[in-house]
């Protein structure tokens, strides 16, 4: 597009995108990367399982990609904890 003439700072017409999508195995790097990620979730998850039974608390929201835990301390106050994950498996979907 050309910057100066009658055109200039007018807006192209439409024009529609066509794209082909296929799909692919996974290489042997991205298997590795999704398993390790799979493995870090698991222990991640494992952890805070472990952690709040310790302490009393309970985890009240689990999902692939985040996990709400709740706890109580000695004063009667609640606390409410937030944790989200980016693994290979929340971004494989």
């Amino acid at each position: 597009m050309s910057r100066s003439g009658r055109n200039y700072g007018k807006k192209p017409p439409d024009i529609g995108l066509q794209m082909d999508c296929y799909d692919e195995a996974l290489t042997p790097e991205q298997v590795a990367a999704y398993n390790k990620g799979e493995k870090e979730y698991k222990e991640v998850m494992t952890k805070l399982e472990q952690m709040m039974k310790n302490l009393g608390g309970e985890i009240i929201e689990k999902s692939d990609s985040v996990c709400v835990m709740q706890m109580n301390n000695r004063c009667g106050i609640t606390y409410v904890y937030l944790v989200a994950f980016i693994s290979a498996r929340t971004l494989h979907r």
